[in-house]
């Protein structure tokens, strides 16, 4: 059974091996500014933070039990599936750390050495809900909300992740010959790229707007797709009974949407309100 710290220490989470093996890990460099407190059951923890390394190749890897350490020498089983069960938490839990994962360290702008503790905190705040995760600014000082915007914009990318174009999922006439412009209210088509179309089509993407130029009569799906390719490779956990559980961030399932298009021969009116801005259409999920 797992021994959870009732001590209050200054501890350095994840104290790993430094063998190359490709299930061991091991602390590396420190992070400036980076100082963490823990509370729960009438207990604090604190420390300064530093990257956790994957010793095989310097991956980063994010700890996913806040109040346990990982023992040294200790070969990890490694699962590319099944993440939740295996993890022990809900489905829910996993699918919101392996998007802040994604979205945390690493991803865009997001290149400083302090996204990586702030993307640690987050995760740990989605595993333990009857924890207090939190920055101080020396080790064991004051509470500070210094990181609060940049928190934020995770959980905005987060939140976003699935949301598609106003106009997904929707099914349209229009007539041979004709000129069409569908506008995406949601603010989201310029993520996605074309994946399938018919050549009779002449399609256009210019930011939010989608150009449709129709020819010939057809019956016809366009297809987009948003991939999620930061990593060459799927998330990965790395488990042992009798030490933390780590995972590695990894790529993430695409996305897409498509369009059912009718062009038909005469005249198709369509109001405005509809097919120039998409609203009062049902927007769907992926396909």
């Amino acid at each position: 059974m797992k021994k959870l710290l009732f001590t209050l220490v200054l501890f350095l989470l994840c104290i790993v091996s430094v063998s190359a093996s490709s299930n061991s890990f091991y602390s590396a460099e420190w992070i400036d500014n980076a100082y963490i407190n823990k509370e729960k059951s009438g207990m604090i923890y604190y420390q300064k933070y530093r990257f956790v390394r994957r010793a095989s190749d310097d991956s980063i890897a994010y700890c996913l039990e806040p109040f346990e350490v990982v023992i040294e020498d200790e070969e990890y089983k490694s699962y590319t599936d099944n993440y939740a069960k295996r993890l022990g938490i809900s489905e829910e839990v996993w699918n919101k750390i392996s998007l802040i994962a994604y979205y945390g360290y690493g991803y865009g702008t997001h290149k400083e050495d302090i996204w990586y503790p702030i993307t640690q905190v987050m995760i740990w705040r989605e595993i333990d809900k009857d924890a207090k995760f939190y920055f101080t600014d020396t080790l064991n000082g004051r509470k500070i909300n210094k990181y609060d915007d940049k928190m934020q914009e995770i959980n905005s990318l987060v939140k976003n992740h699935n949301k598609l174009p106003s106009f997904a999922n929707n099914s349209y006439e229009f007539s041979i010959e004709s000129s069409n412009v569908l506008t995406d209210s949601n603010s989201r088509l310029n993520d996605f790229v074309i994946e399938t179309s018919n050549d009779k089509l002449k399609l256009k993407k210019d930011n939010n707007k989608l150009y449709i130029e129709t020819s010939e009569e057809i019956s016809t799906s366009i297809i987009f797709k948003k991939d999620f390719n930061k990593y060459n490779k799927v998330p990965i956990v790395f488990i042992d009974a009798e030490s933390q559980n780590v995972m590695m961030p990894g790529k993430l399932n695409s996305i897409k949407f498509k369009l059912d298009l009718e062009v038909l021969s005469g005249s198709i009116e369509i109001t405005k309100e509809a097919f120039d801005t998409g609203l009062n259409q049902p927007q769907g999920e992926g396909i």
